[in-house]
């Protein structure tokens, strides 16, 4: 993918990319390391209330007892029960013990990009950081390209109904109405390339 390319069109290769990945490892390895194309960041971490960080950018699986790991974890819960709507961070958003070890762990700048609405147990997310600050443009792309990743992952799971849907196991996804997942965005669906039953 050409890294001048229009965002827009970067937008609509990602959520193809994820419509057409076939396991959640691979969409969740397109959502970490190649979503770099939509705007440049250093790290990014997936991260499950269920299981912790189960992604790291560059690394093929995390050690989540290391202590970046804990540090990450902990910031991801921070975000997950403070921040249900995208939000851009420094270290002067979070609470003092997470905020001193900023300086050890990552850039001056991060992003918390929520799943949306889901069951408590499943409630998860997308953390970014780099150097400089995320503008309120790169915000919405992000928050874009979440939503139609979060809807083709759930695409893959009602594909496969023996499967258990949500990290965390106690339920299928594809059980759960759509209220409690929030799918209220039908132009999502639409970039995603899915249909909105009715």
């Amino acid at each position: 993918m050409d890294t001048h390319a229009d965002p827009l069109v970067t937008l609509l290769d990602l959520c193809r990319r994820a419509r057409a990945a076939r396991s959640e490892a691979e969409r969740g390895f397109l959502r970490v390391n190649d979503s770099g194309a939509l705007t440049p960041y250093r790290q990014a971490a997936l991260w499950w209330a269920a299981g912790g960080v189960k992604i790291l950018s560059g690394l093929v699986q995390p050690d989540l007892n290391a202590p970046y790991a804990q540090w990450l974890q902990a910031l991801a819960r921070d975000c997950s029960q403070a921040r249900p709507a995208p939000a851009a961070l420094t270290a002067g958003d979070l609470p003092p013990d997470i905020a001193a070890a900023w300086a050890d762990w990552g850039p001056a700048h991060a992003l918390w990009l929520p799943l949306p609405t889901a069951p408590a147990h499943a409630a998860g997310g997308l953390l970014l950081a780099r150097d400089e600050p995320f503008s309120p443009h790169e915000l919405g792309l992000w928050q874009e390209w979440a939503e139609a990743w979060w809807h083709a992952l759930q695409a893959l799971r009602r594909a496969s109904p023996r499967r258990r849907g949500w990290p965390g196991g106690r339920e299928t996804a594809g059980a759960l109405p759509r209220r409690r997942l929030g799918w209220r965005h039908p132009g999502v669906w639409a970039a995603a390339g899915l249909a909105l039953a009715a």
